[in-house]
């Protein structure tokens, strides 16, 4: 019975307002393979997938509820599709001040989990500065997550995390989705991440994490760190 009153407690706190939610099409026949609930509301989904399987939400117009990823049984094909809602928890702010790293000398920056939990995806927004990552007379453009020369292609990352013990966590080198230049780097993990309460991590430019070519690198970036949490 008290379980059952905690459970009905998280559904009338639970805000799904702060959850980001988009219509998508999806495949019938996959969503048929993937085991649903039946539920009454967009919350009770989110909670039995979000918070019970860091899995994200998906909701047909039937009140079917799917715990998924957002890549599997997105579908183009209209005879075999309809359309759903794609519920995922928001991103938390780690950060309340900027933190600033280089991509030389073992300069990271380093933030705090906020508390307890398992995360799903962290997502770095860039706020001031830039590193180059050769001397300005050849790497005249900076890059916010990668390097900007042609020994590097468009879509590779040397942008890391890593915990306190300067073992990675979470890396992307090569993602075809994202812009080394941009103003948002998104990190994904395939399995959700369990962190403690105050916990440490690290952001480093990859060269200096790797202690290679950091040698010419210049510059000073700052960012805001943000997380998804189950």
């Amino acid at each position: 019975v008290i379980q059952w009153l905690i459970f009905f407690q998280m559904i009338s706190n639970l805000d799904c307002n702060f959850y980001d939610q988009v219509s998508k099409l999806a495949s019938k026949t996959c969503l048929n393979n993937v085991q649903n609930i039946q539920t009454n509301s967009i919350t009770e989904c989110v909670l039995h997938c979000g918070l019970n399987q860091c899995m994200e939400s998906v909701r047909d117009q039937n009140g079917r509820c799917y715990c998924t990823n957002e890549e599997h049984c997105i579908s183009n094909e209209e005879e075999d599709s309809e359309l759903v809602s794609w519920i995922k928890a928001p991103f938390e702010l780690l950060t309340n001040e900027p933190i600033c790293y280089s991509g030389r000398d073992n300069d990271f920056a380093s933030f705090i989990i906020s508390r307890e939990g398992r995360v799903k995806a962290f997502k770095l927004v860039h706020v001031s500065g830039a590193i180059y990552c050769s001397s300005p007379a050849i790497n005249k453009k900076p890059s916010t997550w990668g390097c900007n020369h042609w020994a590097f292609p468009e879509n590779h990352f040397l942008t890391i995390i890593s915990n306190a013990n300067n073992k990675i966590i979470i890396q992307k080198t090569h993602d075809s989705t994202q812009d080394k230049y941009g103003k948002e780097f998104l990190l994904t993990a395939n399995e959700p991440m369990d962190f403690r309460k105050n916990e440490e991590l690290r952001v480093w430019y990859g060269e200096d994490f790797h202690n290679t070519t950091e040698h010419d690198n210049t510059g000073r970036q700052c960012i805001r760190v943000y997380a998804r949490f189950c």
